[in-house]
């Protein structure tokens, strides 16, 4: 029902399907395995180290601020 979905949304309609639904479901499904990788993952991790939330921080702002300039990307010269 996906490829379905995914390839003719009126036709899967049509069928008596609704494609909405079947994308949420997919989207939650994938959220799910997403949740447990996740949880599978976190132990194997060092507990001595911790997540460097300053070089996210940086990686954030330097996207948002353009080069250097606190005004953005639109408005600094590029």
């Amino acid at each position: 029902m996906a490829n379905a979905c995914r390839d003719n949304f009126e036709r899967a309609q049509f069928v008596g399907y609704d494609p909405r639904m079947v994308r949420f479901f997919q989207f939650a499904l994938s959220g799910f395995f997403a949740g447990i990788a996740a949880a599978h993952a976190s132990p194997t991790r060092s507990s001595r180290s911790t997540p460097c939330g300053g070089k996210s921080a940086n990686a954030l702002l330097m996207t948002i601020s353009g080069r250097g300039d606190v005004r953005g990307p639109v408005v600094a010269p590029s």
